[in-house]
């Protein structure tokens, strides 16, 4: 049976279109399913938007140039910090990687074993699950 919804045409860049056709092809759906998909997740925001557009544009032009100003800057602000986000998250990543591109190495559970294999030992620190030792002297009164 034949639609009645409204369809529309997009040019899309070829490597646009390899993604998305590999996400419908992994999904088992058509890559129009996966589109429409993406556009009803993206409707909220959008409606949002477009509010807030007819909200400016009902303003006076000054008030819309001082608008567009103050976005204009709030959006260099934002973009800084997620460029340093950015550059974090990539320099975490490489310090991950050992530098011969072999599996990074886990000390994980050290402690632990060194405490099983002398268990005369003190350990280091207190579980975490007892409480500090003011805590245990007021309990025990």
């Amino acid at each position: 049976m034949p639609t009645t919804k409204p369809r529309i045409s997009l040019i899309i860049e070829p490597e646009r279109y390899e993604l998305y056709k590999q996400v419908a092809e992994l999904q088992g759906v058509k890559i129009q399913t996966v589109l429409t998909d993406m556009l009803d997740m993206a409707h909220p925001a959008i409606e949002q938007a477009a509010g807030l557009l007819v909200k400016l544009h009902n303003l006076p032009k000054e008030h819309q140039a001082e608008i567009m100003l103050a976005a204009d800057k709030a959006e260099g602000v934002l973009n800084e910090v997620v460029s340093q986000f950015v550059g974090q998250f990539t320099m975490t990543e490489e310090l991950s990687t050992p530098a011969d591109g072999g599996p990074r190495t886990s000390n994980t559970g050290s402690t632990f074993h060194s405490q099983v294999q002398n268990p005369s030992s003190p350990p280091s620190s207190p579980p975490l699950s007892s409480p500090p030792p003011e805590d245990r002297a007021k309990g025990a009164a």
